[in-house]
């Protein structure tokens, strides 16, 4: 979603500005238009800043309206950044289609302007509302957002939007001492909630999708100090949930169960059911990975009840993913498919098509383990034209991949080893370690097939490699953000 970050600042709006663009608020606080908002800025800013400003708050009323044209009509047309914001609004606004959203603007320091340029950082809350029910759902909560802008023909524009804490990582991973590194953390001082979520956030996908421990650890580490100093509990939280989930990619589960227990006591005394659902599946997790099925089922059960009392349907749906992997874990491929099922009926409701290519490949590879060859190949195939869309290589390896092992089992080794050989390329440039060693494993199988049978007719069984069905989950699957709130 969104970013901005905060710091000392001149003026700060005393109320939060809240841009309830819909037929109903979101909280008790009443809507307000970005017209109502313009109205009360400070006499006091100067024409520039006032411009600025103003452009900023048009500019969340049109995301929060999902108006992509008059948000684009913000922008630069000459910036290097257009195509990549299009991209994300057009891929937000489908992700959006059945909530209304609201922001909130939390914190606002003074814009820095320097000639016909200027920097602006912000502190914000995205809210949402289930169209049908009328009920708030999981939104990205607390944000830092970073603007910068050009002065075009005497007229302000958007030049670049980023979320701040992808760029405080950034400048932390270039930084080469510890000396260097507290000088990138003094400049973006003081680290607010949504900083600190935000870089949470940075950390989670850098564990999950470029499968980096040490750079996950070395973010989640300084969120936990920066969160511990200055009482975040919200980063605090998110920090420790953060390092847990390090924990477990690397196998030490103990250290894992610790943080999640303890996050757990933690929320279960504040009577957070969000935060219970969502610690919930990770404990189920942490039995899973090591072969603790029934304990698992209790722990996603537990989650999905929360979620149903909540009313968080879109959020059902990875537990029920999880329960459908304990299942077929065990080789009770009916009840794994009907999870599964269950899970993607979810995701093309919330129009969740990361998480639908995903539930696809997962019911591909049920139906290719019972040899049901031709309806694996059918899913796998939905799933390649949902990815056209989402460009996320490490899942388009996992599905090729897939579809290579189908043709290894029927003895189409030369295919195999195309199928396999492109997916290993996809999942290099996606930073997928470990679906590239799998995706690495089966070309090497089916290039040793190849050359020693040449065409090859025989159907050879399923290796234990190939099936995965006890592995944690890797960069080719769905990563869940980190944060709680």
């Amino acid at each position: 979603m969104l970013a901005v970050c905060s710091r000392n600042h001149t003026w700060l709006i005393t109320a939060s500005l809240v841009l309830f663009l819909a037929s109903h608020a979101l909280t008790s606080v009443r809507a307000q238009s970005a017209d109502e908002v313009i109205a009360k800025l400070s006499l006091s800013l100067s024409p520039d800043e006032a411009e600025i400003q103003k452009l900023i708050i048009r500019g969340y009323e049109a995301y929060a309206t999902k108006a992509a044209p008059a948000l684009l009509s913000m922008f630069s047309q000459q910036s290097p950044y257009l195509d990549q914001f299009k991209a994300f609004i057009t891929e937000e606004n489908a992700a959006n289609q059945n909530v209304r959203l609201g922001i909130s603007i939390n914190r606002f320091n003074n814009v820095l302007i320097d000639g016909d340029k200027a920097t602006a950082r912000l502190d914000v809350t995205i809210h949402a509302v289930n169209k049908d029910t009328g009920k708030e759902v999981e939104g990205p909560g607390r944000l830092a957002h970073t603007f910068r802008f050009v002065k075009e023909n005497g007229v302000w524009k958007i030049w670049q939007f980023i979320d701040t804490a992808e760029e405080v990582t950034v400048e932390l991973f270039s930084a080469r001492t510890d000396e260097e590194r507290a000088l990138v953390l003094k400049r973006y001082e003081p680290f607010t909630d949504g900083l600190l979520k935000g870089l949470s956030n940075v950390a989670a996908e850098t564990l999950y999708k470029k499968g980096n421990d040490d750079q996950a650890a070395m973010i989640l580490n300084i969120v936990l100090t920066i969160a511990t100093r200055d009482n975040s509990l919200l980063g605090t939280a998110n920090a420790l949930i953060g390092l847990g989930d390090v924990y477990a990619a690397q196998g030490d589960y103990r250290r894992a169960a610790d943080n999640y227990q303890q996050m757990m006591k933690l929320m279960e005394s504040l009577g957070h059911k969000e935060g219970i659902a969502l610690l919930s599946i990770r404990l189920g997790d942490i039995h899973y990975y090591q072969g603790n099925f029934p304990q698992a089922l209790d722990h996603y059960q537990r989650s999905v009840d929360l979620y149903e009392k909540l009313g968080s349907t879109e959020d059902i749906a990875h537990p029920l993913l999880r329960m459908g992997d304990v299942y077929f874990a065990q080789n009770d491929n009916t009840r794994a498919l009907e999870y599964y099922q269950r899970s993607l009926k979810i995701c093309e409701q919330t129009f969740d098509k990361g998480g639908a290519t995903f539930l696809l490949n997962r019911i591909a590879e049920v139906y290719a383990a019972q040899d049901r060859y031709e309806e694996a190949d059918d899913f796998y195939r939905r799933s390649l034209k949902l990815q056209e869309e989402l460009g996320i290589k490490s899942i388009t390896a996992t599905t090729l991949n897939g579809m290579g092992s189908i043709r290894y089992r029927q003895g189409n080794y030369s295919e195999a080893a195309r199928l396999t050989a492109h997916a290993a390329e996809l999942a290099k440039d996606g930073y997928a370690p470990e679906v590239l060693w799998k995706t690495l494993t089966s070309l090497g199988q089916a290039l040793s097939r190849a050359q020693a049978s040449g065409s090859g007719t025989a159907v050879v069984r399923r290796s234990n490699h190939d099936s995965g069905k006890n592995a944690r989950p890797t960069g080719g699957e769905r990563a869940r953000p980190t944060a709680l709130f």
